[in-house]
């Protein structure tokens, strides 16, 4: 099972640790929605929050396209802060264009 991520979408507080990782993605830990935040881990291995507004949840069994590939039928692309469909025009563009997600490839 892959561990669920976030897209970090903006940074709303410049204090905040995700400030500089805005369109990368980072381990969803737990939900803590009386905070209105995530839970998340930073890449020195500290947990800490993420604002809800902040970032969009990866959707189960997704993870990020590489870079160097073309995005293809069945990728999700953040467009509005939701996961969308690529239109078609944006098929064979390059994934780097957009933040893009593609289904895991199982086991």
């Amino acid at each position: 099972m892959t561990m669920p991520l976030l897209v970090i979408t903006r940074c709303t507080d410049n204090l905040m640790w995700y400030r500089d990782k805005i369109g990368q993605l980072v381990p969803l830990l737990k939900d803590l929605p009386e905070e209105h935040c995530w839970l998340s881990r930073q890449p020195e291995g500290y947990t800490n929050i993420v604002r809800h507004q902040d970032a969009v949840r990866v959707p189960t069994g997704y993870g990020p396209a590489r870079l160097d590939t073309a995005i293809q039928p069945g990728d999700l692309v953040l467009r509005n802060g939701q996961w969308q469909s690529p239109r078609l025009e944006e098929l064979g563009t390059s994934a780097s264009s957009f933040i893009t997600i593609r289904k895991a490839a199982q086991p």
